[in-house]
């Protein structure tokens, strides 16, 4: 995480650091984490800006779900994002 925040201390603003390819995309992510925190999963996020997402330029910060239970959507579907 620190070396990862060295690397890129901020997401949103950060032209190397590119947004999802549509809104579609955007939004099946970002519900993906919304969902897992309702559920209560543990996210670690892996910038200082936490889970701040920015979808004025699709951008979701990079972040871990720790254990999230086999029921939520980022346990069973395959994400082309920033979620792990």
């Amino acid at each position: 995480r620190a070396q990862f925040g060295r690397c890129f201390p901020t997401i949103a603003d950060n032209p190397d650091v590119v947004g999802m390819i549509d809104e579609r995309a955007f939004d099946r992510v970002a519900g993906y984490l919304a969902e897992a925190v309702a559920a209560g999963a543990q996210v670690e996020p892996l910038t200082g800006e936490g889970t701040t997402l920015a979808p004025n330029r699709r951008k979701i910060p990079p972040a871990i779900i720790v254990d999230p239970e086999g029921r939520l959507a980022i346990s069973r579907e395959e994400i082309f994002g920033p979620l792990m």
